[in-house]
This record gives C-alpha cells, structure tokens and sequence, in this order.
C-alpha cells in the first residue's frame, strides 16, 4: 500500500485509521480503559501536568483510545486537529464556549435540532451570551445579524428536521471577511456527503453517535478544527491568550481544557466503537442515501402525503444547492413528510414495523418520530415552525434494509 497518506481518497481514509500495533502485529486500536497511568518518577508526571512532556497521567484529561479516534477522524477530514467528547451536543457546547465570555454574541442559523434550541437558550439566559437566529438558508441574514461582539457563525449542513439545506460557501465568505470562525454542525452529512473544508468553514462538530459510528450502539462527539482560520487572529480573548502559547492550535487547546473541565470525556471502549464503525461508513452511507431516495419518491406519490422533504428530490426547493456541495451523487439518508394532522401522524408511526419508533438518527435500522412531540417539546412554536418541527411532520431516517420491505411497511402503515 502507498505510505503517502496525503493522496488517499477518503474510503482508504476511514478503513487505515490505525496504523497497527509493531509490537503484535494487531491491526485494530487496543482499549485503554484505565482510569489513569503510572509513571516511573514524580518529575515525568509533573512534566506531563505541566506540559513540559506529551503523556498520559488520567483519562479525564487525555487517554490513548481517544486520542487515536482524534487522529482518524483529523485524517478522514484532512483537518489541523480533533477533539472527541462524550455526545454530540457536548461537541456543540464545547465549540461554542470556546470562543465567547458573557456579553458576546453568536449568529446562527434558525433551522436547528431541538438539543441545540436548548443549548442557546441556555446559553441566553444564564450566560450572558446574545444569540441572532436567521433564517438558515438566507446568506445576506447572516451578514447582516453580524455585530462587533460577533464571535461565532453557526449552521447545520441539513436542516433537522426542516431539511433546507444552507450554502455553505457563500456563508464562508461572510465569516472570513469579517474574521469569525464559522461553525457547521455536519452530524447529517458527514464527510462522505460534503466537504466542509473545501468550501471554507472554520469548524466542524457532529455527533458520531449517528451516521459516523452507525449500530445505534454508541454515542459520541467530535470537534474538529478543519485548518481554515487564524486563531492566532482570533477576536476570542481566550482562545487569544492561548495562542500565545499553542498557536494555531489554540482552539483545540481550549476545547481540550473545557473537555476537561466540564468532566464530558469520551470514554475508551466508545472510541473504539467509533473508530470502528468509521471504517464501513462509505458503504453504510451510500446504501442509506440510495434508501432515503426510494423512499421519498414513494411518500412524494402518496395520497396521504401531503409533502415530502428530501434534497434529492428534483422539485425539492433545495435540490440544486444540495447539487452543487454535497459529493457522490447524494443526498443524505434523513427525510421528512407531512401527513393530514398529529393524529395521522402518531396513528402512523403505531402502525409500523420494521421501521423503529426511536430518538437516533444515521442507525442501521430505518427510525421514524414525531420530532414537535418529543425533541422540540419545550421550545415556542415560533422556534418550532422555524426549524421545521410542525405538529403533522414525521422524520424519517433510511437503515439498510432493503428499500422496498421499507416501502412496503410505511405504505401499510399509511392504509
């Protein structure tokens, strides 16, 4: 195999994340799972605290099961640097924190997942923090909800559940012209699905827990730093000061800190998993993407249907941007579709079978919910109808079954 990894395209990327063991031979990470490590003398441990020496001295803070994820993942991504977390939403909490104190503000899209909703408005009400919500598809809404206390954009790369699907480069440019590091929630495209790099966002987190990991056995978050902004530039007083020391990766450092601080490690045996089921996502992905597709042309001909949501649908309002950034010839394995009311919905949603009635997304098993009841249960309706979360809306997630014992179950489901 060719050791320059620089030219591997991305399935050889997600397959060779480990280099093997020299000592055994084993081509799979070990699971370190101890709590902490012990060391020959007190000044090598007391040079690792002081990062005098690279080192392990309690999994809290570092542990080699993660930091070998933390490796794969900056290489699938081709990215600076990775931090992984305990859940997705503690990835978001943790990018987002990074980089503002009370008073500051952040802009963000208005199409986001209920966890989200819920972060910012905490973020809002006991923090200080001032937070813009636009219309996620609008690129001009973005510039101008920008203030001199900007210090974030935020999007997600499909909406959840709205599925509107932003332009990510043209949201780029704004945050580069006006030096703010640009966020993009990337949990429903992953990178087989778009590039976030190559169209210039700052910053990418996604619960690996979804389509990234897959089984629906594991949850987990990633923070990754895609190389594209100068945080020795950064208008973040603390991602500033560190700079000073770590330079550009002065971000990842803080995120590595608040890791540590707020006690969100990502445990061994979870990174393990991941890592593992990082090596088929191609071929996860693709079959889920080509099921999403079946099964959208079938509700869009529906009688019962009264609207589907898929990018890849060629009358989809979102279809051509979706075109133009996303790879491989798809669209994404999550859908949405509108029935008469709630009832029709919730009458749905009992009638199935094969399809499972549960909170996950990107598992190999096609999931269904009534997001407005559950995931957005707490926020206005104002916050609802933005992100898409009416009360007559089921989100559907495509596994890898065949397409048409899918089909079959949602069409007796309907009758």
């Amino acid at each position: 195999m060719a050791k320059d990894k620089k030219n591997w395209k991305l399935a050889t990327r997600l397959v060779h994340g480990y280099d093997g063991d020299p000592e055994t031979g084993a081509t799979a990470p070990p699971i370190y799972q101890t709590t902490a490590f012990a060391h020959e003398t007190a000044k090598e441990i007391s040079d690792i605290f002081n990062n005098r020496e690279f080192g392990y001295a309690y999994s809290r803070v570092a542990n080699p099961s993660i930091v070998a994820l933390e490796a794969h993942i900056t290489s699938v991504e081709e990215a600076r640097a990775s931090v992984g977390v305990s859940t997705g939403m503690g990835a978001t909490s943790i990018a987002i924190q990074a980089l503002v104190r009370p008073g500051d503000h952040i802009v963000t899209g208005n199409s986001l997942f209920g966890g989200t909703y819920y972060l910012f408005q905490e973020l809002i009400e006991n923090n200080g923090i001032t937070v813009s919500f636009v219309e996620a598809t609008d690129v001009a809404a973005y510039e101008a909800a920008i203030t001199t206390d900007t210090k974030a954009i935020f999007c997600e790369t499909i909406g959840n559940p709205k599925l509107d699907v932003p332009d990510i480069a043209a949201i780029s440019q704004i945050a580069q012209a006006h030096n703010v590091p640009f966020i993009v929630d990337s949990t429903t495209a992953t990178k087989y699905l778009i590039d976030l790099k190559g169209l210039g966002v700052s910053v990418s987190v996604q619960s690996a827990t979804k389509w990234l990991g897959g089984q629906g056995t594991t949850i987990a978050g990633l923070i990754v730093d895609l190389g594209n902004y100068k945080w020795t530039e950064s208008k973040s007083p603390s991602v500033l000061e560190m700079s000073k020391k770590m330079g550009d990766f002065a971000f990842i450092a803080r995120c590595k800190k608040l890791r540590s601080n707020l006690g969100v490690a990502l445990a061994p045996m979870s990174a393990f998993m991941i890592q593992s089921g990082m090596e088929t996502l191609c071929l996860r992905f693709e079959k889920q993407c080509h099921n999403a597709l079946k099964v959208a042309e079938f509700l869009d001909a529906h009688p019962k249907v009264i609207k589907v949501s898929y990018p890849g649908l060629k009358t989809d309002p979102f279809h051509d941007v979706a075109k133009r950034q996303f790879t491989n010839g798809v669209f994404g394995g999550l859908l949405t579709f509108q029935l008469a009311d709630k009832a029709a919905c919730f009458s749905c949603i009992d009638k199935l079978n094969i399809v499972k009635n549960l909170a996950n997304l990107g598992d190999n098993k096609s999931l269904a919910i009534h997001p407005e009841s559950t995931i957005y249960r707490d926020i206005s309706k104002e916050e609802k109808d933005a992100a898409g979360s009416l009360q007559n809306l089921i989100r559907f997630s495509a596994g890898l079954e065949s397409a048409e014992d899918i089909i079959l179950d949602l069409e007796q489901a309907l009758s």
